[in-house]
């Protein structure tokens, strides 16, 4: 690269990059991604299974291991359902001295890698005595560990962490912004039901960050993860969010008008951990009104000291008199309980039960339902009729028919 401009127009041209690695439309070739989420919450498990899922396209990956050791990942991949044969096509290290810039060129340039994990950033970081907090280090990590096989076309995935504190996270990975500003996706994974052995687990991926545009927004997919109870061998499934056109109509516009007021007195500028304090209802739906309020620009969100985010009032927002959607929580002032919920499906791992679940398909939505889940409306599956009484969101809508399509499965099973 020199300071001689160049002339785009003549440059040649080149097919559009889909997110095609390991099959799962998540990992774009030759581009950086970052998995970031809260312990347990399937990042590892999930660049494993793209992994596997790229060397059965012919592909071979580099796994630069921090975290398992290498006889755990070794066991992981093969209860995911590794062969020897496939697993030579898996390039492990787990680095005991800090790597340089000249290692990791003659690694990227002896072998022709087509996936790069990096898991996790911290142990890296800590290897090579470096601030994860610091944008230099943040910068000199990337030219050690991702710059050369990202000039090569090779796509890496940077497993990381997000900050404890739910309330001051925000969408960053733990750190300096510039891990998330210098890579070219970020997925967030969260979870909705945690894996055990013998059991399933089910994960939310959200995009955080995509430059290329090609991921559904705000949530790029689910992870369906299950075990065996005899085995303990892992299955995976990654699925596209269900469209609806319902997306993005759903609002807490009950509780943003409480947000709105609160912070419309404060003097100065105040952290998100501070809105948590003030009690203004379930922390986490008020955090949804705070990000909504954020969004629709009625507040402004910057990053403060020690990794918090702060947050001004810039104009009110007042909650609409009409109501576009049925959902909306203007209906309700408080939000829903655990009572007010019937479970759609048995628990992870759950102890078997004596009723036999008897499926129908729901009338409004087509999906299937158990008909002993909700006898008060005919024809009607649990999640239409707590998205009919402004219970649940869309999105959590969805996620109460996923699982009772995972009851399903395990049912005909």
């Amino acid at each position: 690269m020199t300071w001689e401009p160049i002339n785009l127009a003549k440059l040649e041209p080149r097919p559009k990059i889909a997110p095609s690695i390991g099959g799962v439309n998540l990992i774009y070739p030759g581009k950086r991604h970052v998995f970031s989420g809260p312990p347990e919450s399937a990042k590892t498990l999930a660049g494993y299974a793209v992994a596997l899922e790229e060397v059965r396209l012919g592909g071979n990956v580099l796994l630069i291991d921090f975290e398992m050791g290498q006889w755990d990942a070794r066991d992981r991949l093969r209860e995911m359902g590794a062969t020897d044969e496939e697993l030579e096509h898996i390039f492990y290290i787990e680095p005991e001295t800090p790597a340089t810039e000249e290692i990791v060129e003659t690694l990227a340039g002896r072998w022709t890698f087509t996936l790069v994990i990096i898991d996790a950033a911290a142990g890296a970081y800590s290897l090579q005595a470096l601030d994860d907090n610091l944008r230099k280090d943040v910068e000199k990590f990337t030219r050690i560990y991702v710059r050369s096989f990202w000039l090569r076309g090779v796509a890496t995935i940077v497993v990381d962490h997000v900050a404890k504190n739910a309330g001051t996270r925000g969408a960053f990975a733990i750190g300096s912004e510039r891990k998330v500003g210098g890579v070219d996706v970020h997925l967030g994974f969260e979870v909705a039901v945690a894996i055990k052995r013998g059991g399933r687990g089910l994960y939310k991926v959200v995009t955080h960050k995509d430059r290329l545009g090609h991921l559904e927004r705000p949530k790029a997919a689910e992870l369906e993860l299950r075990s065996d109870a005899l085995t303990h061998a892992l299955t995976w499934t990654f699925t596209n969010p269900e469209p609806s056109s319902e997306a993005g109509s759903w609002q807490p516009t009950h509780l943003m008008e409480k947000v709105s007021r609160w912070l419309e007195k404060q003097a100065d500028e105040v952290s998100r951990n501070d809105v948590d304090k003030a009690k203004l209802g379930t922390a986490v739906y008020v955090r949804q009104a705070l990000d909504e309020l954020i969004r629709d620009e009625y507040v402004q969100e910057t990053a403060g000291a020690r990794r918090s985010r702060l947050v001004r009032s810039l104009k009110p927002y007042r909650e609409s008199t009409s109501s576009d959607f049925v959902g909306s929580s203007s209906r309700r002032s408080e939000q829903p309980s655990s009572d007010d919920f019937v479970a759609s499906s048995t628990p992870l791992g759950g102890d078997d039960v004596d009723e036999v679940a008897v499926f129908d398909e729901c009338t409004i939505c087509e999906h299937p339902y158990d008909q002993s889940a909700d006898g008060s409306e005919s024809m009607t599956c649990p999640a239409c009729v707590a998205l009919r009484r402004g219970l649940v969101t869309p999105s959590e809508a969805g996620e109460m028919r996923l699982l009772t399509r995972l009851s399903l499965m395990e049912s005909e099973s």
